[in-house]
C-alpha cells in the first residue's frame, strides 16, 4: 500500500496517513488501528490516542479500545493516571490496570 505520511517504527508499529485518515500498521503491514481517526498519537511506547474530530480515545498496541471515543480532553496525569474529561463530567484511566475509574457520587 502507498501512504501519503509515515511515521518511524517503534516496537514494530507506525502511525500512517493515508487518504486524509490516520492509523497503525505493523512492520509487516498488517492493520492495527483503522484508518478511520484525524491524528494517532503514540505514548508510553504501548499504546495510541486517537481523535475524531473534537473527541478522544485510546488504543493498546494489540488495536484493542481502551478509552472510548467519546472524551472532550485526554490529559495525561502521569505514567500511571490520565484524566478523561466530557462537559462536567471527569473519569480517570488507570493505566497499570488499563481501566477507567468513574467517580462515586454521595447523595446526602
Amino acid at each position: 500500500p502507498t501512504y501519503d505520511y509515515a511515521e518511524s517504527f517503534v516496537n514494530g508499529q507506525a502511525i500512517v496517513e493515508k487518504q486524509g485518515l490516520q492509523g497503525v500498521i505493523s512492520s509487516k503491514g498488517e492493520e492495527i488501528i483503522p484508518f478511520v481517526f484525524g491524528s494517532v498519537n503514540r505514548f508510553a511506547d504501548n499504546y495510541y490516542m486517537v481523535t475524531t474530530g473534537s473527541k478522544f480515545g485510546m488504543f493498546d498496541r494489540t488495536g484493542k479500545m481502551l478509552v472510548p471515543l467519546e472524551y472532550t480532553q485526554i490529559t495525561r496525569v502521569d505514567n500511571e493516571i490520565l484524566i478523561l474529561s466530557f462537559g462536567e463530567e471527569i473519569h480517570y484511566f488507570y493505566i497499570p490496570e488499563e481501566r477507567i475509574i468513574k467517580p462515586i457520587e454521595v447523595h446526602e
